[in-house]
């Protein structure tokens, strides 16, 4: 939020007193040659927002129960500063009379078609699509990546936003936060691409990065995006090889998902009711799935000693398959210097195999492009089970 000028200590909203209305701290000229960003108080509630990337836009302030709102009035482009009192000037009249503020200004602005802010925006399009999302934590990080990282734009009218603010707010983190900044980028590309088939903007998207914004920010080494390389697949038969000398169930668990070219999710998983050992087939449940369709996997004779040498009692049905002593789960957090089953950092567990002493190259390798290899040259195993999706 941008700080407000130190005429607001004098012009505190006094719209709901009806009393004390200061107006006329803004005048035309004074507007053209604002270019410091903050918060100009014309009096009575009506603000003029500056931004960084230099462009202004009207607000108006008022309190409910000692709590600040918001409400935008558009930009200095296309609502003059009488129009903007004049706007102003409405709602304290709404408000003085006792009715609903918020509620009565969304029927003036449907009526007028005025357009709405990013923030209305986003919160349209996430409410439209969060019934998609596989889980809540999906819904909260769309919810917490704009509002923490797109603040700066949340109150501007959607149609003017610009390349410029889109670039201001992704700069600091660009680099620093790779991954965070590709799906806030993405992100605020899709609410545009709504706003613009709902009528509210024209043109291209300023938040495309091909062709736009590549040419605006540094560029990523490659990597930044939050992933690790994968073991090229001519050196998984030898690493196979080392790691079945590994007694540990995190060892069994990772040469299990290289057998049978599953995700990270279906193996750590994977109960016994799923597995039949006679027909040499693991069927994965579609909740588990990423496409929510459940699939059998074939398993390899590789596989199916995996198994049986874990099957030395007999298991309860619902029992995990690679569970250790006292319920510890086979994949856990560990350390630098360890395989990864998946190549994103951020949404999955460590492995705590030490690839170095396997005879791995680099600190740390992504095991996910076994996935790549098992469809194109079986080079592991004949009879992986990798599903089309």
């Amino acid at each position: 939020m941008l700080p407000v000028d130190a005429s607001h200590h004098r012009n505190q909203v006094y719209a709901a007193a009806g009393r004390g209305i200061f107006r006329g701290g803004l005048n035309a000229k004074r507007i053209a040659t604002l270019t410091k960003p903050n918060a100009y108080s014309d009096g009575g509630g009506l603000y003029l927002r500056v931004r960084k990337s230099g462009t202004k836009s009207w607000f108006y302030i008022y309190m409910i129960d000692g709590k600040r709102h918001e409400i935008g009035l558009g930009s200095a482009l296309d609502v003059s500063l009488a129009d903007a009192r004049k706007k102003a000037s409405d709602l304290r009249a709404i408000q003085l009379s006792g009715r609903d503020l918020a509620t009565e200004y969304k029927q003036v602005r449907a009526t007028a078609k005025l357009i709405p802010t990013f923030g209305e925006m986003a919160t349209d399009l996430i409410h439209g699509i969060e019934s998609g999302f596989s889980n809540e934590k999906h819904r909260k990080q769309w919810r917490s990546t704009i509002t923490t990282y797109a603040e700066s734009i949340l109150y501007m009218p959607v149609d003017q936003v610009s390349a410029t603010d889109i670039v201001a707010l992704l700069q600091p983190i660009w680099l620093q936060k790779a991954e965070t900044s590709s799906r806030v980028r993405q992100r605020i590309e899709r609410i545009l691409d709504g706003a613009t088939v709902k009528g509210h903007r024209t043109g291209d998207n300023p938040a495309r990065l091909k062709g736009n914004l590549e040419f605006l920010l540094p560029r990523k080494a490659k990597g930044e995006a939050g992933h690790h390389e994968a073991m090229p697949f001519t050196q998984v038969a030898d690493f196979m090889v080392k790691l079945r000398e590994r007694p540990a169930i995190t060892a069994r668990a990772l040469e299990f998902a290289i057998l049978t070219a599953a995700r990270t999710g279906e193996v750590i998983g994977m109960r016994w009711e799923e597995v039949d050992l006679d027909q040499a087939t693991w069927t994965v449940p579609a909740d588990r799935m990423k496409g929510k369709r459940a699939h059998t996997v074939p398993l390899s004779d590789a596989a199916l000693a995996i198994l049986r040498a874990l099957r030395l009692v007999e298991p309860q049905p619902r029992d995990l398959v690679f569970e250790g002593p006292k319920g510890w789960h086979a994949f856990k957090h560990g350390d630098a210097g360890t395989a990864q089953a998946h190549g994103s950092q951020r949404h999955c567990p460590w492995l705590p195999i030490n690839l170095p002493r396997l005879g791995g190259r680099h600190d740390k390798l992504c095991a996910a492009g076994h996935r790549d290899g098992a469809g194109a040259c079986h080079s592991v195993e004949d009879g992986a089970g990798l599903s089309p999706e």
